[in-house]
């Protein structure tokens, strides 16, 4: 092994140093697309690389991103709402859910005609809409009387 630390020459260890760290770098970021309403249409990851210590080496690719989800709290129970945007189906997902929690789901169309609703049994709840229209929706989530809405992209 050799010990570079051990050198009288700064420049070699300087030169060893940076051969050692010469490695692609990369920095990420995400980046969200919205309509005019303010509806976001897209996500994507990207990713910038510098392949060399030259900064004019720089590398940016975008990359689709599915997985970013968040999750809310109503009420300590977590709930996600994931795909959305989605091509007709997606789920509701409740964590944290006890015994004879008063929970409902409700779906509207942005004139106000309700679609779905329920009061869900299981902790994952799938909302099939592939016979609606491609559009918005409003879909609220009461827990114990506290309600959450998320506006729902069918594509």
């Amino acid at each position: 092994m050799y010990n570079f630390m051990k050198t009288k020459n700064p420049t070699t260890t300087l030169m060893l140093f940076s051969l050692l760290f010469s490695f692609a770098i990369n920095a990420q970021t995400v980046v969200f697309t919205y309509d005019e309403a303010g509806n976001r249409l897209s996500q994507a990851l990207e990713i910038k690389k510098i392949r060399d210590t030259d900064s004019s080496d720089l590398v940016t690719e975008q990359k689709s991103v599915m997985a970013l989800i968040e999750a809310t709290t109503i009420n300590d129970i977590e709930v996600i709402v994931s795909p959305n945007p989605n091509g007709g189906k997606f789920d509701v997902r409740m964590s944290g859910v006890g015994e004879n929690t008063d929970i409902k789901i409700y779906l509207h169309s942005m004139s106000g005609k309700l679609i779905f609703e329920s009061k869900p049994a299981q902790l994952i709840t799938t909302i099939d809409i592939t016979n609606r229209e491609n559009g918005t929706y409003l879909l609220t989530i009461a827990v114990k009387g506290t309600k959450e809405t998320w506006k729902v992209i069918k594509q």
